[in-house]
């Protein structure tokens, strides 16, 4: 893949994607509508507000972080400024930028992607993202490569030292029980074969019997 931000890069569809994360609990209380353009290229931020104000004498209210009401028109208005999101709340709407840089970021990202990889939404949310920031997320994606490699050594090596304790049990006890059996042979008593190891007589009486 690469990643260029000279790209093109088709925010909308991703940015679609994200409102019906963010909305997933509420989505049955929802409609989600597709782009209607009203113009040949986005209108900048700065230059939309100040429209507003001057031509249609309306005013912009700060509700919390990134999100603002537009007042004085017969239609509610919503105005969302990505940059200024709470990330912690909307993650997803806040990440569709090219300059998500933090580590962090990224791998609570990748995470959470993880656990949906399956869902076209995030799919597209998190296309967009990777292509808006591809070397940060694979910088990010390297280092959680070589992190799980490093966690799957510790786990073969545990998993290696189980099954060679096993194994050392499994031969350990097939060598007692033939020292007993040896032992009954000749002595033929196995309360004194049980006194002579040290191990209970019934221990004795099952090696016996295999």
């Amino acid at each position: 893949m690469k990643g260029s931000t000279k790209d093109i890069i088709q925010w909308h569809p991703a940015f679609h994607a994200s409102n019906q994360i963010e909305f997933k609990n509420e989505a049955e209380k929802l409609t989600f509508d597709s782009e209607h353009l009203l113009s040949k290229k986005p209108m900048q931020m700065g230059k939309m507000i100040q429209h507003l104000k001057d031509f249609r004498k309306l005013d912009t209210v700060r509700i919390e972080p990134g999100i603002y009401y537009i007042t004085g028109d017969p239609f509610p208005i919503q105005l969302l400024v990505i940059k200024e999101l709470n990330p912690n709340e909307n993650r997803w709407l806040q990440s569709l930028r090219n300059d998500v840089s933090k580590p962090e970021e990224i791998t609570t990202l990748l995470k959470e992607y993880e656990k949906n990889k399956s869902s076209k939404l995030y799919q597209a949310a998190m296309n967009v993202i990777t292509i808006a920031n591809w070397n940060a997320v694979k910088e990010v994606k390297e280092s959680m490569c070589e992190a799980l490699r490093e966690l799957m050594t510790d786990e073969f090596k545990e998993q290696e030292e189980r099954v060679t304790e096993q194994v050392t049990e499994q031969v350990t006890e097939q060598i007692t029980t033939q020292i007993i059996k040896n032992l009954y042979d000749t002595i033929k008593d196995v309360e004194k074969i049980a006194s002579l190891l040290k191990m209970p007589v019934e221990q004795v009486e099952r090696a016996i019997k295999k």
